[in-house]
């Protein structure tokens, strides 16, 4: 189950590693080393972690952060969606299951557009997210906020000489 506190601790770790400075050549690895069981479900876990951190943008400088945020994700995104689907060595570790799921998974764009049509302090937020990314909504999941809404755009972590 994709829970929040485990689709932070996914993502987080892939920003870790990210941030470490050295070469990933394939997006889902550092995704599987956190706890990913497949593209399909980290591709969900980010997306969780995204939706958290538009939760509690409350303020504009708040929005300005998610919206960073959000624009630096798109390239994670596109290369966990594009590498998990396409032919080479890695894709072939895949069921055509996950792969179709991905192929039909929504865009980062379109997901974060679907965040603004929202009321982050709605009681069926998380539902409607959950909805939308394609899982059931974990009930104990709803225990689980933020403290904090820091976090290191992507492109940082790409952009190190």
């Amino acid at each position: 189950m994709l829970t929040i506190t485990r689709a932070r601790s996914i993502v987080e770790y892939a920003e870790n590693e990210y941030s470490s400075g050295k070469l990933i050549e394939y997006s889902f690895t550092p995704f599987e080393s956190g706890g990913a069981s497949s593209p399909l479900e980290a591709l969900q876990a980010l997306y969780i972690v995204i939706a958290d951190y538009f939760k509690l943008s409350d303020s504009s400088s708040a929005k300005k952060n998610f919206d960073d945020y959000a624009s630096s994700s798109q390239f994670v995104a596109m290369s966990l969606a594009m590498e998990s689907t396409e032919v080479h060595s890695n894709a072939k570790r895949f069921s055509p299951e996950i792969i179709a799921s991905i192929k039909s998974f929504i865009t980062l764009d379109s997901f974060v557009s679907f965040l603004h049509t929202l009321d982050p302090i709605s009681p069926d937020y998380w539902s409607k997210v959950y909805t939308r990314i394609c899982l059931d909504f974990p009930v104990d999941s709803n225990k689980n906020t933020l403290q904090t809404a820091k976090k290191k755009p992507w492109w940082r972590f790409w952009c190190q000489s």
